[in-house]
């Protein structure tokens, strides 16, 4: 089972409040202050290692406190960064086991006063038995009219079909969907299910009027092929009243037990300039010209990249704009180019580029003319060396 990315980043924390992460692969990792609403009920055992976070800036009066939690209570694992300590932070001693039906999720502790923002939050996670990963949408979406809603991972809806959904390059089986609704006063029932290629998928919830908590499907799952587009979505019947829900999430397994795929959204407008940097792995909230250090994600184990591949939202530059992917703060081959105005799906499926443990990770862009360009969604693959134990990271 390999080293898998989850990211939760690119969020500003706020100035005193303690805060909750989902611990999953998601694009907006969206903080909450109520533990239950970031929390997954994991139904893959395993053992969670090395968890890390990367400060942009921190303009804090304390120190802070980053840690895995399980069941509400504190795991082995935390970090402890001081009042304006800025970079990235590991813990390589401790780690956490995690057996089915434990209730998991990332906390960050925060002193009284101050503001930070961090570009990843996570921990490696090796799973027993299957090449499997959770995938979530989080982050707080209210519904209060008849309507139907499209989401991908980045928490959000109201964004194009085409830009909210995942592209499968490797046979995946998805399983144990669950949400989690914080509020509810819908007069009717609400549903949740996976879209596969443009239709219902197998995986589905029912909420009923005023109900509230976490909810699964256990029972179904759907089978992915490379090609295959899928979202999530929730439906909301005819009545009256809202429903508020905080993780639209599901199991992930990889067919391949050497192959796991990324998802990563953004609602970042690229600046104009060239060489603007920005993470890779989860949510990205914004580029920058400076600091790339502070921007990377550190790569799990000896692997090899493939199938760059991005959604671009909106487009209005006047030449041509380059992704690369870079490893150590240098270009590699892998990239994707987009002429001036183009939207849509761009991809790279030919060329492969090899990171060992511990390479930095970012992606870089170059914009040859005036303007922005938004990407809403990069994808790519990572399979990793033979003969290694394989663990799975959140960032």
């Amino acid at each position: 089972m390999p080293k898998i990315l989850q990211v939760a980043g690119g969020l500003s924390s706020s100035t005193s409040t303690d805060q909750y992460f989902v611990f999953a692969q998601t694009g907006a990792g969206a903080p909450t202050t109520v533990e239950a609403e970031a929390q997954i009920t994991y139904q893959v055992a395993g053992t969670a290692s090395n968890l890390f976070i990367n400060f942009v800036t921190n303009g804090t009066g304390g120190n802070q406190v980053a840690r895995l939690r399980i069941n509400g209570a504190n795991g082995n694992q935390s970090i402890t960064i001081s009042s304006g300590a800025t970079g990235y932070f590991e813990d390589t001693t401790n780690t956490d086991s995690i057996a089915i039906g434990d209730e998991v999720c990332l906390f960050l502790d925060r002193p009284a006063s101050g503001n930070s923002q961090f570009t990843g939050f996570g921990a490696n996670f090796e799973s027993s038995g299957s090449n499997s990963m959770y995938t979530a949408s989080a982050g707080a979406n209210t519904a209060s009219t008849t309507t139907s809603s499209l989401f991908g991972m980045t928490g959000s809806s109201g964004v194009s079909n085409t830009a909210q959904r995942s592209y499968v390059d490797t046979a995946t089986t998805l399983s144990n969907m669950a949400v989690y609704i914080s509020a509810n006063t819908r007069t009717s029932q609400t549903g949740f299910r996976t879209i596969i290629n443009g239709s219902a998928g197998n995986l589905s919830i029912s909420i009923s009027a005023s109900t509230t908590g976490y909810f699964e499907d256990t029972s179904n799952t759907d089978s992915l092929v490379a090609g295959d587009l899928w979202q999530f979505q929730r439906v909301t019947n005819t009545g009256t009243g809202s429903i508020t829900h905080t993780i639209i999430a599901c199991e992930q397994e990889f067919s391949n037990i050497n192959v796991a795929q990324y998802n990563s959204q953004t609602t970042a407008s690229s600046p104009s300039t060239t060489n603007a940097r920005a993470n890779i792995f989860g949510y990205t909230t914004s580029f920058s010209t400076t600091n790339e250090a502070r921007y990377y994600a550190e790569c799990p184990a000896d692997i090899t990249m493939s199938n760059l591949r991005l959604i671009i939202n909106s487009n209005s530059t006047s030449g041509t704009t380059t992704f690369t992917m870079r490893k150590n703060l240098v270009n590699t081959a892998l990239s994707v180019s987009i002429g001036a105005g183009a939207t849509g799906t761009f991809s790279d499926t030919t060329n492969q580029v090899s990171f060992s443990a511990g390479d930095q990770i970012t992606i870089g862009f170059t914009n040859a003319g005036a303007g922005s360009i938004q990407p809403r969604n990069y994808q790519f693959l990572m399979e990793y060396a033979s003969g290694f134990t394989p663990i799975v990271v959140f960032f």
